[in-house]
């Protein structure tokens, strides 16, 4: 993802947009989406209209969130059967609810998958900071950010020397070595995170990261903001 946030391309109509109002955004078209009744395919259609708007205003190629969809899609599918099964009994419901779960879950996901392309993670999570100052889930984020980069590091390092030493002929032992190389990685992370724990805490760290200089927000990109979810909201709320 960072990769990602630090690629060289032009400047876009949404990289002159304040990232909280981005994010603003993107929580409301999650909630709207998840607020749609079953089978209201018009207003799955509107919603991903706009989803298409918001991405071609960004430049962001939508082909490098669609590549990111199946990774999930074992989940996606476990969901709406779960869904599927609960409406048996109801007429007709059963599909509906299935795929409604399936194309919203998918269009959540592609949001998400915005968010992170533009504004970035790091803008991101600081935008999560002014909105959930104090929030854990921010700060286990931001941490999680911060270190994941160290823990692909350490397994690539793994790697590497697997493939030095060679790999077993047979498959039973390659298991067994992948098992030990992901509970070594597991350790290795559970001490690094404790050694860095007492490390902040002998610094003053009290859970919360301080908060930077806030800019202030301009009326003109708020304006523009709530017009994008009173329209989302619009496409809830009428019938």
């Amino acid at each position: 993802m960072s990769q990602t946030s630090e690629r060289i391309r032009e400047p876009s109509v949404l990289d002159r947009v304040d990232d909280r109002i981005k994010v603003l955004c993107v929580v409301a078209f999650v909630a709207a989406v998840a607020l749609l009744p079953d089978g209201a395919w018009t207003r799955f259609g509107a919603l991903a209209g706009l989803l298409l708007l918001a991405y071609l205003l960004g430049r962001v190629p939508l082909l490098w969130a669609l590549k990111r969809l199946p990774l999930l899609l074992p989940v996606f599918l476990l969901v709406g059967l779960s869904a599927w099964i609960s409406s048996r009994g109801e007429s007709g419901m059963g599909t509906d609810r299935f795929l409604s779960v399936l194309v919203g879950a998918s269009m959540s996901l592609l949001a998400l998958a915005l968010m992170a392309y533009n504004p970035g993670p790091d803008n991101m999570l600081r935008a999560l900071q002014f909105y959930f100052r104090g929030s854990f889930l921010v700060t286990l984020l931001t941490m999680t950010h911060r270190y994941i980069v160290v823990i692909v590091a350490e397994a690539r390092r793994m790697l590497r020397a697997r493939d030095s030493r060679g790999q077993p002929p047979r498959v039973l032992d390659r298991a067994r070595v992948a098992g030990s190389m992901v509970g070594y990685l597991f350790v290795r992370s559970l001490q690094r995170a404790e050694r860095v724990g007492h490390a902040m805490e002998a610094r003053g760290f009290t859970g919360v990261y301080p908060r930077g200089r806030v800019r202030p927000l301009r009326w003109t990109q708020l304006a523009a903001g709530l017009t994008f979810c009173a329209a989302m909201a619009a496409v809830v709320v009428i019938p």
